[in-house]
């Protein structure tokens, strides 16, 4: 038949309102006497019901966190104690026309930077303790720049400090560091790239102030630093594109928020 469920219901309602025998209204509208009395006792199945309950679910769940998609929206969804593929959720997602938040990527400043010779300690020992540092940029809606400047260990994936500030210093990456082993204790080395911030003499007098050695990213090895720049890519797709900022303190805020549920309650996908 053409005609959906319901208005075929409507009709025949409508009809037997004003005194129709249901075996004419059913003739003229050439339905089964079978299939009329199967839709009448319609039952919905239990992967129905499921489903319904599911939709409720994920439509919670997604409007608590909009930047989870269905592989980690599945994850959630087992830890909640549901029995559920990743297929099904993204089946679900698809009905419902939701999906990951996606936000805008600002093309950032070109900085120069000189490349020394320094020793890459990731390359030479990986098996040693570590630290990476790194910088990356924020823009306010007025079109001026931010930084932020962080930490990262790369064993716990987790990041161990940060400090954001309007200026690209050296006393920048020394808050940010002097944070880290506050929280975290000394590791044998930390590792950075080679920008002016990091080869300054405060940063490695704090260095060897606190017997740690240095490690660089050679040209042509970004991999090395992998962990913290994507850390990087991750908190400004899931949070830095999707909001506006104003002034430096509402970064300042946002990103402490979203660092402290990146390391103690986001799922990752990485085992």
């Amino acid at each position: 038949m053409l005609l959906g469920r319901k208005p075929v219901m409507t009709i025949i309602k409508q009809n037997l309102l004003r005194g129709e025998k249901i075996t004419n209204v059913l003739r003229i509208l050439k339905i089964n006497r079978s299939t009329y009395y199967k839709w009448r006792h319609f039952k919905p199945s239990a992967y129905e019901l499921s489903t319904q309950h599911l939709k409720q679910v994920i439509k919670t769940l997604h409007a608590d966190i909009p930047i989870y998609g269905a592989p980690r929206l599945t994850m959630w969804l087992q830890k909640l104690g549901y029995g559920i593929s990743q297929r099904r959720v993204w089946r679900i997602m698809h009905n419902l026309s939701i999906k990951a938040a996606v936000g805008h990527v600002n093309q950032k400043p070109r900085t120069k930077v000189i490349y020394p010779q320094r020793p890459n300690l990731v390359k030479n020992h990986p098996e040693r303790p570590y630290r990476s540092a790194d910088i990356t940029y924020i823009q306010l809606v007025d079109g001026r720049w931010v930084y932020l400047s962080s930490v990262y260990d790369p064993i716990k994936r987790r990041v161990v400090g940060f400090a954001v500030d309007k200026r690209m210093t050296k006393e920048l990456v020394n808050r940010s560091f002097g944070r880290a082993l506050s929280c975290t204790g000394r590791p044998q080395y930390l590792h950075s790239d080679m920008g002016s911030q990091y080869t300054s003499d405060l940063f490695e007098s704090s260095l060897r102030r606190h017997q740690m050695q240095h490690s660089y990213s050679l040209k042509g090895y970004p991999y090395d630093n992998a962990g913290i720049e994507s850390f990087h890519a991750t908190i400004k797709r899931e949070l830095i594109y999707l909001n506006q900022y104003q002034t430096l303190r509402e970064v300042i805020i946002s990103v402490e928020n979203y660092i402290y549920w990146f390391n103690t309650s986001r799922i990752s996908l990485v085992g």
